[in-house]
């Protein structure tokens, strides 16, 4: 029991998981967890401190009710405040022809008045769309005009506005990019959606195609972003592009990396020359391990591989000689870097045609490409597939290098700055932290046009410095990777809450706003 000796009970038991609201208890004896809301697929976002360990830092996982047999939720009695938050739409797509086009879902209506659209331009701050309009919860597309020269980003919340205005999380974060000047285009599909507890990224939104996004627009590629629901119901066509990028972070067999109705969208895209770049670090797993036998078809002859082991325990990848990334070398995150732990990074094997593009060392290899006819086509075709979250590389400029690399093997012309070659900026850039929210550290790309030393300042939300960070000597001046760890200068980890990371500068200070949950 949940009981408190001068009030009684704090808490009662729901008859149903189906009951079970934002801020209810999900309980055991001697330990509770926070209901923050109920997923599309059912299972349940909870929030808890991860134990002293960690700093009483904060964990969110989501978990399926068979990992909470143990537990019951409850709800709160004697409670005061405001209505529970609303539940986020779904993002679908962000396109871009002759006008701009956001189209969105609702997967509740409860407590849910409209939706709020933020837009972010060339990954400099987030401002609201629309600042004095809502969208009624009739309406589940936007369409406007937007500058062709910039690329524009957009992420929506819901909102309850009956008493007073209750927001959402937030959702995924998708954009696009029309680079008038060129006719080809990429289309970025997110099938992402893993985050129960047994995977590594844990919140229920992420902005991983919004990081894919910033490479292909640095390097003048056009591009629209879709969810993997909108290809499937045929929203989104693949054959309108001539790339398809596709995310599927540590996606397994519980949610299917590739569905069969996907396999048969993307194979029919192969046949008739399409052009396909994957990355997730269980595909292999999924497919070629624990797959049909329709799956392993689908592995061995369209994603030309094979699979060899599920854990390289390796985390730096080398190019391979005379492939597409040949010179390249890299890590991807280990669970120290702040983005997330890639822990079975694929190990596979190419196979019917394909070539090893990427090792973990001499005889593992970590991706491949291919470049022909696919079976059943006429046309030529291309693929790019590696064995690990191509969003989990380390290095920023690494990680655009990467797709500048793959969108340059797919006969794009690629207009900006290579980053094995960079010019010199004509004026200095701070990247938005990611990951953001955070809660073990924050990344940040500095970009100066002339060398200097600078000094990092960093501010809580009512002005008081808590950090500072002195670079002096910095060689690369042209891309300069910052980090902070959630340490104040004597090493303590500092609140929950909005900070403000401050880079200052000769004659310039350039902020960026981050979210730090303990």
């Amino acid at each position: 029991m949940m009981d408190d000796p001068a009030w009684g009970p704090i808490t009662l038991p729901y008859s149903s998981w189906d009951d079970i609201k934002p801020a209810d208890a999900i309980h055991k004896h001697g330990h509770v967890r926070l209901a923050v809301y109920t997923n599309p697929n059912g299972t349940i976002l909870a929030v808890e401190a991860a134990g002293s360990s960690t700093g009483w830092k904060v964990d969110y996982s989501s978990y399926t009710l068979s990992a909470l047999s143990n537990y019951t939720p409850r709800y709160y009695i004697h409670m005061e405040g405001v209505l529970a938050p609303p539940e986020p739409p779904v993002l679908l797509s962000t396109t871009q022809r002759d006008s701009g086009r956001i189209h969105w879902i609702f997967q509740s209506l409860d407590n849910t008045d409209g939706v709020i659209i933020e837009r972010q331009i060339d990954g400099n701050g987030w401002e609201q769309l629309y600042p004095d309009s809502v969208f009624s919860i009739d309406q589940t597309y936007c369409v406007t005009d937007f500058d062709n020269s910039h690329s524009n980003y957009f992420r929506l919340k819901s909102l309850n506005i009956s008493k007073e205005s209750i927001e959402s999380m937030q959702t995924d974060a998708y954009g696009f990019y029309n680079n008038t000047q060129a006719t080809d285009k990429v289309l970025i599909v997110d099938g992402f959606d893993r985050t129960e507890s047994s995977g590594s990224w844990h919140l229920p939104y992420h902005s991983f195609a919004q990081w894919m996004g910033e490479a292909l627009y640095e390097a003048g590629v056009s591009f629209e972003t879709a969810a993997n629901e909108a290809v499937i119901s045929g929203d989104i066509v693949l054959d309108d592009y001539n790339a398809v990028f596709w995310i599927l972070g540590d996606e397994s067999t519980h949610d299917e990396t590739f569905s069969n109705t996907e396999q048969d969208i993307v194979k029919s895209y192969l046949k008739n020359g399409g052009q396909l770049f994957v990355s997730g670090s269980e595909i292999a797993w999924d497919l070629g391990e624990k797959g049909s036998t329709s799956d392993k078809n689908f592995f061995n002859n369209y994603l030309k591989a094979s699979y060899k082991q599920d854990d390289s325990n390796i985390y730096t990848v080398q190019g391979m000689s005379g492939s597409i990334f040949d010179g390249l070398s890299f890590q991807f995150d280990d669970g120290s870097q702040g983005i997330y732990e890639e822990d079975y990074p694929d190990v596979i094997n190419p196979v019917n045609s394909s070539s090893a593009c990427l090792k973990y060392s001499s005889t593992l290899s970590a991706g491949i490409q291919y470049e022909g006819i696919f079976p059943g086509g006429s046309s030529t075709g291309k693929l790019v597939y590696i064995g690990f979250p191509w969003e989990t590389i380390t290095n920023i400029s690494a990680k655009k290098e990467v797709i500048r690399r793959i969108a340059t093997f797919f006969d794009f012309q690629c207009t900006g700055v290579s980053h094995e070659i960079a010019s010199l900026p004509s004026e200095a850039t701070l990247s938005h932290g990611y990951p953001n929210p955070f809660n073990d550290r924050v990344n940040f790309q500095l970009k100066l046009p002339r060398a200097q030393d600078f000094n990092v300042s960093i501010y809580n939300s009512i002005g008081q410095k808590i950090k500072s960070i002195d670079y002096n000597n910095i060689s690369d001046y042209n891309s300069t990777d910052l980090v902070w760890d959630g340490k104040n200068d004597i090493g303590v980890n500092v609140s929950s809450g909005m900070y403000i990371f401050t880079v200052n500068l000769t004659d310039n200070k350039l902020m960026q706003k981050v979210i730090y949950l303990k």
